[in-house]
């Protein structure tokens, strides 16, 4: 517990205090969710399929945003608490409209807090999502005659009160932040402490009581109600093969290495988007499970890809490139894996993400430390196996964690190599922007920490209608039937999910 002496020696560096309480010993996947989606219009969870130290260790649910920044329709909308808003206005953070990521960054740093040991990596910050656009605040990219998505660039929501559920000591915290004017006095300051301490004993025992009586069984599954209705899709699939090969001789020409081309569906439905991230989370459980409702935009998400991580002064990122089935006996499983570690156009693929993501993470990492800490492992998830490596570096003096998201964003295994010129050719071919597709989900916590993923295994939900888009890596011998069946077959786990919940609707 962090006493008032605590806050007073915090309080000289630091604007923002993290206090934590201990609520139960419950997982917040017993939570209900649909009442807390009926009672909140944003309501945002970030929890994983696996529990490791790498991946999925902690659990955050947070429905109770105290600052939106949002960007559509080529505006910049600022929106939050009174108190906040003049605080904001009178930093001038306001002003700066024109210039997103600084923006950002200024209130990153308004209420920049301490890493507390005992604490989860995320404390309070942002939770939200990057578009696959937000690229173009810092990469000149011709992306002309392109249909707009019905999706914001970014939306942003800063949430100082979140539920943690940590998976290694099971335990269940509702975490509130004190937020302290280094102008006022010791005894107000004082004041301010027992306020926040009294409000977070109280909130803790809200939730408590909350949990035991709003939990729910685990989603039943049934499957006699599965009818997968037909998508509208952005592609045919003779125009998707025939964009493999204009890629496949953009290769030949010189002007790329590789390049992810990938096809939108869509489909309007009445589906409980709940349900639907309920029924994901059963059949396909992945590293980054995200439901995140906010306003009138939902994102469900099971990816298997993080983008980038900050845990103190070490950045990393995990590319991912090779895909096998997982087998159905041991003796399967085992020739799949060794097939995949051997598969040259695999391997080629995943040496080129390993070189780019070295390469990025160099733009932000202190000179001689990025290095390659694990290549070209197999790691196993419920239905696919992947090769999967490791980059990480030491993050330079003076980076903010919007400078690495920036270096590293979009991801080359959603984008190509070189990035530009591969993202500038996906633009013609594609023809729409992809909106959330092959962005980022992202947590920035106010002490510096960073967690996002790529958008990818996700489903858009606006206005009625569900969008799902996957893509295909094209490198120079790829066969064109084959990438527009790896395509369809990557939609199959979202489009299941949909179908389950319209049938399993009350």
């Amino acid at each position: 517990m962090i006493s008032f002496t605590d806050v007073l020696e915090l309080s000289k560096t630091y604007r923002t205090i993290p206090l934590a309480k201990e609520v139960a010993k419950k997982k917040l996947s017993e939570l209900n969710l649909s009442i807390l989606k009926k009672s909140y219009s944003y309501l945002l969870l970030l929890e994983s399929g696996e529990h490791g130290e790498e991946h999925g260790r902690f659990t955050y649910l947070s429905p109770s945003p105290f600052l939106i920044i949002q960007s559509k329709d080529q505006q910049i909308r600022l929106s939050g608490e009174e108190e906040v808003m003049r605080q904001l206005k009178e930093a001038g953070i306001d002003r700066l409209k024109d210039q997103p990521k600084k923006m950002i960054e200024m209130i990153l740093k308004t209420y920049r807090s301490p890493k507390i040991p005992t604490l989860p990596y995320f404390t309070g910050g942002a939770i939200g999502y990057f578009s696959y656009e937000w690229v173009k605040r810092s990469e000149r990219i011709e992306t002309k005659h392109q249909r707009s998505s019905p999706f914001s660039e970014f939306h942003l929501a800063f949430i100082k009160e979140l539920l943690v559920f940590d998976h290694e000591q099971e335990r269940l915290l509702f975490i509130d932040n004190l937020i302290i004017d280094p102008n006022e006095t010791k005894e107000k300051k004082e004041e301010k402490y027992r306020h926040t301490m009294k409000s977070l004993e109280e909130k803790a025992e809200y939730w408590r009581q909350f949990i035991a009586e709003n939990s729910s069984p685990p989603i039943e599954i049934s499957k006699e109600k599965e009818e997968i209705k037909p998508f509208q899709s952005s592609f045919t699939k003779e125009q998707f093969v025939e964009g493999v090969k204009r890629l496949k001789e953009a290769i030949r020409q010189g002007e790329i290495f590789q390049a992810v081309l990938s096809l939108k569906q869509s489909i309007k439905t009445d589906a409980d988007a709940v349900l639907v991230y309920q029924i994901l989370r059963k059949i396909n459980p992945s590293p980054y499970m995200v439901y995140l409702q906010m306003a009138d935009e939902t994102i469900i998400g099971a990816s298997p890809e993080t983008l980038v991580k900050i845990v103190g002064d070490e950045i990393a990122t995990y590319p991912i490139a090779g895909t096998r089935p997982r087998g159905k006996t041991p003796l399967e499983e085992k020739q799949l894996a060794e097939e995949l570690q051997n598969d040259p156009k695999e391997i080629a693929e995943h040496v080129m993400l390993i070189d780019l993501a070295r390469n990025d993470l160099g733009k932000v990492s202190q000179p001689g430390s990025v290095k390659v800490a694990k290549k070209m492992k197999i790691e196993k998830y419920s239905h696919v196996m992947h090769l999967v490596s490791k980059v990480i570096g030491k993050l330079k003096a003076e980076t903010t964690s919007l400078d690495v998201l920036e270096a590293t964003f979009p991801a080359g295994t959603v984008s190509g190599a070189p990035k530009v010129r591969a993202m500038e050719l996906i633009a013609k071919l594609e023809r729409e922007e992809r909106g959330p597709y092959a962005g980022a989900v992202a947590a920035i916590s106010f002490n510096g920490n960073l967690d996002t993923c790529i958008t990818i295994r996700s489903i858009f939900f606006h206005q009625g209608t569900a969008y799902l888009q996957s893509g295909a890596g094209i490198v120079y011998d790829s066969i064109p039937e084959k990438e527009y069946e790896e395509v369809a077959n990557k939609a199959k786990a979202m489009m299941k999910a949909i179908a389950i919940a319209e049938g399993q609707r009350e």
